[in-house]
């Protein structure tokens, strides 16, 4: 299987290479292919640099409804011209957390309208001239800007180096199948026939999953229809069969996604197998209605590239209307059908994803998000080892009330649940954060990804204090001899209350962040009382003679274990505040110096 697949790229090249010698029409139409693509990769780049902020700003604020999700999709992939870039990106946001599989879902529908823009074009203008005269102005107009040094600049001549290399992709297949007509005369398998169909959706699926573009394979098959190649029944099916196609990017993509990602690159292929199903069950009905809706246009009849052209329209559209009043219906589908198959004690990012290191303000919404999980993870695994459930502990119960619960018990030990459910997640957000810097050349994300490093960093190092603590934390805390008992379920109400007061944080809102400042201070010095309340406490029992010399040089180890630990939780939760509120607030990140200064003397007080 591992030879296959290190074979298969040369024997393709090899193929193709033996084809254009063959025939110079063929060469063309590769040709054109190749350009096109090319286009794609340079209109993708362009967009891509101007995505520091923009568009992901308008992805979060505008598509909290159907209606602004579905807009946003149909939008942003007309300017790109790839409903698959619009897919991948969707299923990127979405790993992120930035958005909700709702609103990825009324995105994805939206691009699957969207790019039914490119056949307009590719019939209405790619076939009625010749636009390689526009390609080349733009091409040149390009290279001038992408050799210019601002950024937004040069993602401007990106688009127009895309642009123009779209075009003269067009021409060049355009070319290639009028010299190339006589050769491959496909008409012959136009019966109509379910048979002759079924071909040509499956080639209309085939050649989409090669070349990764709708945009490209509408434009191969408007140019084999308008030289007389194929036929315009063959046409339709290779529209459906292309729609089908276009899912197998996103499905390859979602891959490395986690299972939000996954679930909504598998909706959208539900999705188009459910349209691709109805449109060729009443195919008849729908040429009927595209032969309608032409004859009102004032088509011609035997314009059949601008009938294709409506056919896309009509057929994306009609799914658009169908499914979007059902997103929610989809959503519980895919929540309840598409589950992870992970240890239910191990766990996995939820968050990071290597497909938005393209997105800088996505990138450090995930890794925020994902210290955020990280800590909360934390937040279980103490509280368990401390004996009580995170609900009484958010519950913020009197401590004898706390005492007064039964341990809580959980089978896994705080060893296992390090490995399982904090080094995990610490790993994958070293990884991602190191990864992103060497891509993300942003000052401004390379600090924030920094700041969550430390803050994981923090996170894990609490964990290890409480595995230091945690087995005799539980034999002493129900101790026959009453002083040990105390002093160790004195640690334990302390560590909670720290909790419970952190927990209680989360309901601050996010101009508050001085008070919060405030708090965490106060936390860190009621933290350090407790530290030398207890170094006297032992010293007097100590004098007492209530516990042995062993005991007790055990029990100061003990508390200094659950010292830093609350003191390592403290600077992380500092740390994962701090960068939420430069998120909020990078406009006035300049003048927050005083702010940050303020948790980094709380850092080392």
């Amino acid at each position: 299987m591992q030879t296959l697949k290190k074979l298969w790229l040369p024997l393709v090249c090899i193929i193709a290479i033996y084809l254009m010698s063959v025939d110079p029409s063929l060469t063309e139409i590769f040709a054109g292919i190749g350009v096109f693509l090319f286009g794609m990769i340079f209109l993708e780049n362009g967009f891509k640099g101007f995505s520091g902020g923009i568009l992901e700003n308008i992805l979060t604020k505008w598509t909290n409804s159907k209606i602004k999700a579905l807009l946003f999709g149909i939008v942003t992939t007309i300017l790109m011209q790839s409903s698959t870039l619009v897919t991948i990106i969707s299923i990127s946001f979405l790993s992120a957390g930035l958005i909700s599989l709702a609103q990825a879902i009324g995105i994805v529908f939206g691009a699957n309208l969207g790019t039914t823009t490119g056949g307009w074009i590719i019939a209405g203008v790619g076939m009625k001239m010749d636009i390689a005269t526009i390609a080349m102005p733009l091409i040149v107009l390009a290279i001038v800007l992408v050799f210019q040094k601002d950024k937004n600049i040069k993602s401007l001549g990106h688009i127009f180096a895309g642009i123009g290399f779209f075009f003269l992709g067009i021409a060049y297949i355009k070319s290639g199948f009028e010299g190339y007509k006589d050769a491959l005369d496909l008409s012959a398998y136009g019966s109509g026939s379910p048979k002759d169909l079924f071909i040509f959706v499956m080639a209309g699926i085939i050649i989409t999953s090669i070349v990764q573009s709708s945009f490209a394979t509408l434009t191969i098959i408007i140019s084999a229809l308008s030289t007389g190649t194929i036929t315009y029944d063959n046409a339709l099916g290779l529209v459906i069969g292309t729609n089908v196609g276009g899912v197998v990017t996103a499905l390859v993509a979602s891959f490395g996604s986690n299972l939000e990602g996954k679930k909504l690159a598998i909706t959208n292929t539900i999705f188009n197998l459910i349209i691709a199903l109805i449109s060729l069950i009443f195919l008849s009905y729908f040429k009927s209605i595209v032969n309608l809706i032409s004859d009102l246009s004032g088509i011609s009849d035997q314009d059949y590239a601008l009938k294709i052209a409506v056919f896309h329209t009509f057929y994306n559209a009609l799914a658009v209307f169908i499914m979007t009043p059902y997103i929610q219906v989809f959503v519980k589908f895919a929540n309840t059908f598409i589950k992870s198959k992970k240890p239910a004690d191990m766990d996995a990012p939820i968050y990071l994803n290597p497909n938005i290191i393209d997105y800088p303000m996505t990138a450090t919404q995930a890794l925020i998000n994902e210290v955020k999980h990280l800590y909360d993870n934390v937040f279980s695994v103490i509280a368990h080892s401390l004996g009580f459930s995170r609900s009484d502990i958010c519950a913020n119960l009197p401590k004898d009330t706390l005492l007064a619960k039964k341990w809580y018990s959980d089978q896994s030990n705080v060893n296992d649940l390090y490995h399982h459910r904090v080094k995990v997640l610490f790993d994958a957000i070293i990884d991602f954060s190191t990864k992103a810097q060497t891509h993300i050349n942003q000052e401004s994300f390379i600090k924030i990804s920094n700041e969550a490093n430390v803050s994981a960093r923090n996170l894990a190092e609490a964990t290890k204090n409480m595995i230091l603590l945690e087995k005799n934390l539980k034999n002493n805390a129900t101790s026959p001899n009453p002083h040990i008992a105390q002093e160790y379920n004195l640690i334990r109400i302390q560590i909670a209350q720290l909790l419970a007061k952190i927990e209680s944080l989360k309901f601050l809102e996010s101009g508050e962040y001085q008070k919060i400042v405030e708090i965490l201070k106060q936390e860190r010095k009621a933290l350090k009382q407790f530290d030398k309340h207890a170094l006297n406490r032992v010293e007097k029992i100590i004098i007492e003679d209530k516990v042995s010399a062993n005991y007790a040089t055990s029990l100061l180890n003990d508390i200094a274990f659950a010292s830093n630990m609350g003191t390592e939780i403290i600077k992380a939760v500092s740390k994962i505040y701090k960068i939420s509120w430069l998120m909020q607030n990078q406009q006035e990140a300049e003048n927050a110096e005083h702010k940050e200064e303020i948790l980094d003397d709380l850092e080392h007080e």
